[in-house]
Order: C-alpha cells, then sequence, then structure tokens
C-alpha cells in the first residue's frame, strides 16, 4: 500500500510543478539611432528614408531642433535607412548612407 501511496505522491507533485512551469519568451530589443550634435549649431531635422526608396515621398523625419550639444535617442523603424541632417538653411551637414539596424546605433555629427 505504501508503495501506491509512493507512487501517486510522485505523480501529483509532478503534476502541481509542471502547471506552476512559465513559458519563456525573450523580448528583443527595437533598434534604436542615438544622434549627438557636436556642429556648434542647431540640427533643424533628421530624416531617415528606407533603403529601396526611390523618392523622397516615404521620408520620415525622425527628430526637429537638436541643438547643440544634445543628444537624442531614436526608435529606428526599418532595417536599412539613409539618414540625413540639416540646418535651418535646409544643408546636409551630416549624412549616414545605407545603415543596417543592430540593436544600437551611434551617430555623432561634426
Amino acid at each position: 500500500m505504501t508503495k501506491t501511496y509512493s507512487f501517486l505522491f510522485l505523480g501529483l507533485s509532478l503534476l502541481v510543478l509542471s502547471s506552476c512551469a512559465e513559458t519563456y519568451s525573450p523580448n528583443i530589443k527595437a533598434p534604436e539611432l542615438t544622434v549627438v550634435n557636436s556642429t556648434g549649431e542647431t540640427i533643424d531635422r533628421i530624416v531617415e528614408r528606407s533603403c529601396e526608396a526611390n523618392d523622397d515621398s516615404n521620408d520620415r523625419v525622425l527628430a526637429r531642433e537638436l541643438k547643440t550639444g544634445r543628444s537624442l535617442v531614436i526608435p529606428l523603424a526599418v532595417t536599412c535607412s539613409n539618414l540625413e541632417a540639416f540646418n535651418k538653411e535646409g544643408r546636409v551637414i551630416g549624412r549616414q548612407a545605407e545603415v543596417s539596424t543592430p540593436p544600437d546605433l551611434y551617430w555623432q555629427i561634426y
């Protein structure tokens, strides 16, 4: 009789332990771009364009008015992009071409 109770106790213990187990799903971090403005002037806007885009119709403005000496963390939406930083006169003061996105990118604009 004790052998039966031992097997029964073991079976119930395994059942309780398995019902308490949680499934593990790792959180994958979205790609981010850290931009540092070291130009000495305010960056008017930072624009992202997908590498596959042929024109500027789907450009996305990532940031506006990034003052000198400041930094900014921006989430990226595409896996390959062309990035441009413009000053207030509309002149390109920084460019990154065909950037593929690992978890984090760092861009210091001089």
